[in-house]
C-alpha cells in the first residue's frame, strides 16, 4: 500500500481535508479513508449532543432530562441551516431528525436520525448512549451504537467513548468498529481534542488506527504534534500534523512525504 489517494482524516475529529492525488495500490488505501471519515462522523455527532451541557452550571446539566433538553435546544446551532433539522427531548432522551444538514466539524450531507439517551450513574457521573440507523454523512451510512460517558465543568465537555459502529463508506468498503476514544470540546474556543485506538473489521482482515494529541479550534489546521495512524496487513501508515497546511507521512513499507491538507493555518 501507498499513501491513499484519498487520505481524509477525521475533523470532529476534525474537518482536515484530503490531500492530491497519489498512485494506489490494491484499494486498502480507500479502505482506511472510509473508516477514518466514518470515526469523524461518529465523534461530530457526540460533539453535538454534548455541547450544550457546558453553558448551564453543572449540577443543571447533569440531570438526564436537563441535558437532553438543552441537546435538543442546541440543535438548531450546531447544524446549518437550522431548518435542515427538527430536534426534540422527551424525558431523558434528545432526538434530531436531520436533512441535508451541515453539522459540527464541518461534515456535510448529513440525514437521518439520531437519539441520544442520558441517564446518571450511581457515582452521579453523566452517561449517554447514542444510536443511529441508516444515518448518512458524507455519502457514507453509518449505523452508530455507542456508549458514553460524559464530563462537565469550565466551560467544557469531555466524552469517553466506547463505540460499536457499522460503516458503509463513499468506496463501498463495510466495516465494523470496535473501541474507544476520547473527546474535549472547549466552547468558548471551539476546539476540539481528540485520542483514541480502535479495531475495524473488513473483508480484508482486522486494522487498528489510533489517533494521538490532536487538537484543532476555530475550524482551522490541527495544532503540531498530534498523529494518526492506520495498521493493516503487515503496514502502518502515519500521519503527523506539522500545525499548518501540510502533514508528514511515512510508511513501514512505502517511504515517506508530505500531505496537503485543505485546512486554514
Amino acid at each position: 500500500m501507498v499513501l491513499p489517494r484519498r487520505w481524509c482524516l477525521p475533523a470532529a475529529l476534525l474537518a482536515l481535508g484530503c490531500g492530491a492525488p497519489a498512485p494506489t495500490s490494491d484499494g486498502v488505501e480507500d479502505e482506511a479513508a472510509d473508516e477514518i471519515e466514518g470515526a469523524y462522523t461518529e465523534a461530530a455527532l457526540l460533539v453535538a449532543a454534548a455541547d450544550g451541557l457546558a453553558i448551564p452550571p453543572t449540577p443543571l446539566a447533569l440531570r438526564p432530562a436537563v441535558a437532553a433538553a438543552f441537546a435538543a435546544r442546541r440543535a438548531e446551532v450546531l447544524f446549518r441551516p437550522s431548518s435542515c433539522v427538527t430536534a426534540s427531548s422527551a424525558g431523558p432522551a434528545a432526538t434530531y431528525t436531520l436533512d441535508g444538514c451541515h453539522g459540527p466539524g464541518n461534515v456535510s450531507g448529513v440525514s437521518g436520525a439520531v437519539t441520544v439517551t442520558f441517564s446518571t450513574a450511581g457515582d452521579g457521573t453523566l452517561r449517554a448512549t447514542a444510536r443511529s440507523a441508516g444515518l448518512v454523512a458524507e455519502g457514507a451510512r453509518v449505523d452508530l451504537d455507542a456508549d458514553v460517558t460524559l464530563g462537565v465543568g469550565s466551560g467544557a465537555v469531555t466524552a469517553t467513548v466506547t463505540s460499536r459502529t457499522a460503516i458503509v463508506g463513499p468506496r463501498g468498503s463495510t466495516l465494523q468498529r470496535d473501541g474507544g476514544f476520547s473527546v474535549t470540546w472547549t466552547v468558548a474556543t471551539q476546539c476540539v481534542s481528540f485520542d483514541g485506538e480502535w479495531r475495524t473489521s473488513s473483508r480484508r482482515g482486522e486494522a487498528t488506527t489510533r489517533a494521538r494529541d490532536i487538537v484543532r479550534c476555530m475550524g482551522r489546521c490541527p495544532q503540531a504534534g498530534g498523529s494518526v495512524s492506520y495498521a493493516l496487513a503487515g503496514e502502518t501508515v502515519t500521519l503527523t500534523f506539522t500545525g499548518g497546511r501540510t502533514a508528514r507521512w511515512s510508511s513501514t513499507t512505502s517511504g515517506a512525504g508530505t500531505l496537503a491538507l485543505l485546512c486554514q493555518p
